[in-house]
């Protein structure tokens, strides 16, 4: 998911549990679930695929609880919270808009999709 640094958050929320928001620009916040499910701790780093090939190295900064996403283990992949400010090492516009990103890691794929538009 993708959020201004400054958004409020006020619809879509998630509670830091280590580290902070925003991550700087190369890092990430990761779901709890995802990070038992997929075995990662924070200091990890994870490689970013994006859909045009593009391979960005990302250090998982921090983990989140999001109460509204069902765990990993249910849909057999985790959830990544980054920044508008990681747009552009993923060549992507700084705006929002309706993309999806993977990554790759223990063959599990990980969706990084826009909070809001």
């Amino acid at each position: 998911f993708v959020a201004e640094p400054s958004d409020p958050m006020q619809i879509a929320k998630f509670k830091v549990i280590e580290g902070s928001w925003p991550p700087p620009p190369n890092g990430l916040l990761m779901e709890r679930s995802a990070l038992q499910f997929l075995k990662l701790k924070v200091g990890d780093k994870v490689i970013v695929t994006t859909t045009n090939n593009k391979r960005v190295t990302f250090t998982i900064t921090g983990e989140v609880h999001d109460p509204s996403l069902a765990p990993a283990y249910t849909g057999q992949y985790g959830y990544a919270f980054i920044s508008t400010d990681s747009l552009p090492l993923l060549g992507k516009p700084l705006a929002c808009g309706s993309f999806s990103t993977t990554f790759l890691n223990n063959n599990f794929q990980l969706l990084l999709r826009p909070t809001h538009y």
